[in-house]
């Protein structure tokens, strides 16, 4: 007997310079527990937060540079900063959003989501 879609425990994979893939069994909520729909079993939520679809990734992370390691990230560069390729910092140590930065905002920092699928991945094929 195989086990249903349903059965399978929610895998998390953090992907280097994406989002989070989320496979399995599990549900979204919202800081009030009111329950997200979805429609598909695996999604994808954003890690850069400029997606114009959060808490789903648009694939907007690639226009703007977003930088992070699939795995975690070394804490001796903590308070250090990195350059993104928009001309904007993001602290070494980590949630690698650039922030208050000049001309990051949402509407320039994305590029015109030039490089964004077609199908936003947080509502993917299934």
């Amino acid at each position: 007997m195989t086990d249903s879609p349903l059965d399978i425990p929610a895998t998390i994979t953090a992907y280097q310079d994406g989002p989070y893939l989320i496979r399995g069994s599990f549900r979204l909520v919202d800081q009030q527990g009111g329950e997200i729909e979805l429609q598909r079993r695996t999604i994808a939520l954003c890690r850069c937060g400029k997606s114009r679809i959060r808490p789903f990734c648009d694939g907007t992370h690639r226009s703007i540079g977003f930088q992070a390691p699939s795995g975690p990230e070394d804490r001796h560069t903590a308070g250090e900063t990195e350059p993104l390729t928009d001309g904007t910092v993001r602290p070494a140590s980590g949630d690698g959003a650039a922030r208050d930065q000049p001309g990051n905002d949402s509407e320039t920092s994305a590029g015109g989501m030039t490089d964004v699928p077609s199908r936003p991945c947080g509502q993917d094929a299934g």
